[in-house]
C-alpha cells in the first residue's frame, strides 16, 4: 500500500483529492488490553478515520483528518456512507475527482 499511496500523492493536482479511509478497532469501555478470546464478542464503540490529502497554497500538501465514532459497534455500509458524506459536505474546495484508498473490506464496497 505504501507504493500505491506515494504514487497517488504524486498524481494530485488542484482538481483532485486523495482520501485514505479506515476503521479502527472496536474500542471497549472497560479495558484496552485483552486477549483475542476476551475481545471478540464484546460490544464497544467503533472509530472510523478519513484522511483527506489535497494541494494547498504555495504547493504545500493540505492534510485533514476526520474521525467519526458510533456506539452501535457495527461497521456497515450505512455508517461508512454517512462518514464520507459528512467529509464531502465540509470540503470548501470541491474537487473534480477523488481517489479513495481503503483496506477494501465489505463495508466499503457499496458505500
Amino acid at each position: 500500500m505504501n507504493a500505491q499511496f506515494k504514487a497517488s500523492l504524486l498524481e494530485l493536482d488542484d482538481d483532485s483529492v486523495l482520501i485514505v479511509a479506515d476503521y479502527k478497532m472496536k474500542i471497549l469501555k472497560k479495558s484496552a488490553r485483552e486477549t483475542k478470546e476476551e475481545f471478540f464478542g464484546k460490544s464497544g464503540w467503533i472509530l472510523h478515520t478519513i484522511l483527506v490529502f489535497q494541494n494547498g497554497n504555495n504547493g504545500n500538501l493540505d492534510i485533514q483528518a476526520y474521525d467519526h465514532w458510533s456506539e452501535d459497534g457495527t461497521q456497515d455500509t450505512w455508517f461508512t456512507a454517512n462518514c464520507f458524506d459528512a467529509v464531502f459536505m465540509t470540503m470548501e474546495h470541491k474537487p473534480k475527482w477523488i481517489k479513495i484508498i481503503s483496506d477494501n473490506r465489505t463495508h466499503y464496497h457499496n458505500s
